[in-house]
């Protein structure tokens, strides 16, 4: 496990591609990659030549999935821990990670080992710089790994698959609870928080209802577009904010355009107190008229105590 150990922060760092999954079917491990994870993966092949880490999801096509258990006197040790307990051995079992090595000496093209809850793959140089070659090709990869007998030769696989849509599973609008469910969104990692009477609203993520190259005063970073609107937002509500905290988080749903302009606020499923109303349009009316091209978006906010 070095191999994943970051000896500065002492912890692994394992990148997850959404929608990777890891299957072990008998005597074949497979690494399904959706076609639309190719650019993160690319980036992912910029870094260490040696080694490949990747954390992999849940699978739901999986009837059982690699964990590791400690014992009583602190030990661990590896099971497969089934879907539904008594249905038979399992047929598909899925794994957390995938680590291929390219440091593998001796005889052989590779070794494939459980090591936890993951699967570790060591490959010898050659091995390893074909399936990198391969995933940036993107072109599938198979190799057949010999055993000490006919019955211990496996195979390991990457292939890819169709796009990953599973995106925002359950999630719902806070706006009047229509579905947000493979609807794409983003989460801001540096808020910008707005204070008034000990609490503050922060905007926390936002979903692109539309996402054909949306344009707005020039800008093509749907984000970036959204900050001014976002920001009118918060500052509409500052003076609201002991009324809404027992509502939080709120939501803002958007249509820009030159052809069609509204928007919707909303928490719980039902619109904003009438009382927020005209501090709303006063501060976002004007915004979303001077969109240059359409951009349907929806935003979420958190009231929280300073």
């Amino acid at each position: 496990m070095n191999v994943l150990l970051d000896f500065r922060n002492f912890q692994y760092m394992l990148l997850c591609l959404p929608g990777l999954v890891v299957h072990v079917e008998g005597n074949r491990m497979t690494v399904r990659v959706p076609r639309n994870r190719y650019d993160a993966l690319a980036r992912q092949l910029e870094g260490n030549e040696h080694v490949l880490a990747l954390a992999a999801n849940l699978s739901p096509q999986a009837d059982g999935h690699l964990v590791c258990v400690q014992a009583d006197e602190g030990s661990y040790h590896t099971k497969a821990l089934q879907a539904a307990p008594g249905s038979g051995p399992c047929q598909c079992t899925g794994a957390s990670f995938v680590v291929f090595s390219g440091a593998l000496k001796g005889p052989g093209e590779a070794k494939c080992s459980v090591v936890e809850d993951g699967l570790l793959v060591q490959l010898s140089p050659t091995a390893m710089a074909a399936l990198r070659a391969a995933l940036r090709a993107m072109r599938d990869w198979e190799l057949q790994v010999t055993g000490s007998s006919a019955a211990e030769d496996s195979t390991v696989a990457v292939v890819w698959v169709d796009d990953d849509r599973r995106i925002n599973v359950g999630v719902q609008s806070c706006v009047d609870g229509r579905s947000l469910e493979g609807v794409p969104s983003v989460r801001l990692r540096s808020p910008t928080d707005h204070c008034s009477k000990g609490l503050l609203v922060r905007w926390t993520e936002l979903f692109l209802l539309c996402s054909d190259s949306p344009s707005w005063g020039g800008c093509e970073d749907p984000q970036h577009a959204a900050e001014s609107l976002a920001r009118s937002f918060c500052n509409a509500l500052l003076p609201h904010l002991p009324l809404l905290q027992p509502l939080s988080p709120l939501g803002l749903r958007a249509q820009l355009g030159s052809d069609r302009v509204g928007y919707e606020a909303g928490a719980r499923g039902k619109p904003l107190p009438a009382v927020c109303q005209e501090p709303l349009d006063s501060a976002l009316v004007p915004l979303l008229s001077n969109a240059r091209e359409s951009l349907d978006l929806e935003m979420v906010f958190h009231i929280l105590y300073q």
